[in-house]
């Protein structure tokens, strides 16, 4: 069996996915990994920003606009990591991710790229709804990662 030496997690941001990066976390902690913890941000919520601002045009107001979007999710994703890893992150290598994009096609792809060993996600993220027994995104990942994926069952705390 090959070593675990670097942890994908992605999250949404919701306390649903929380526990998804907790265990990942843990995991990291208990082989001596590195984690990733990522994010998505969907192209529709970017769309609906520029909609909400009525942007017509798609030159350099656009780029302006992703660049505050990118910026904000950031922020978002360190807060979360902060109050969601505040207990395990001491002594962890953590390296933090955020793109625009159909989540779980950039979730593959990080994997791919940043050569993770395992992929720990939630079973369900921020709707929380049961879609069959798998959230979709996970359902998803989960038929089309190049390496193994440890689905996580989402329990709000």
């Amino acid at each position: 069996m090959d070593l675990i030496k670097k942890i994908l997690t992605p999250t949404d941001l919701s306390s649903f996915s929380a526990n998804g990066v907790r265990y990942a976390c843990n995991l990291a902690k208990a082989l001596g990994a590195e984690v990733i913890v990522a994010h998505a941000v969907s192209t529709s919520e970017f769309t609906s920003h520029a909609t909400s601002l009525k942007m017509t045009s798609p030159g350099a107001e656009a780029d302006n606009l992703l660049g505050k979007l990118l910026e904000h999710q950031k922020q978002l994703l360190r807060q979360f990591c902060e109050y969601h890893l505040a207990s395990v992150n001491a002594d962890l290598n953590v390296q933090q991710i955020v793109e625009i994009g159909d989540a779980h096609i950039l979730i593959v792809n990080w994997a791919k790229d940043k050569a993770a060993d395992l992929i720990v996600m939630s079973t369900h993220g921020r709707t929380g709804l049961p879609r069959m027994i798998l959230g979709s995104v996970t359902e998803k990942v989960l038929r089309s990662a190049s390496c193994p994926v440890l689905a996580i069952p989402s329990h709000e705390q």
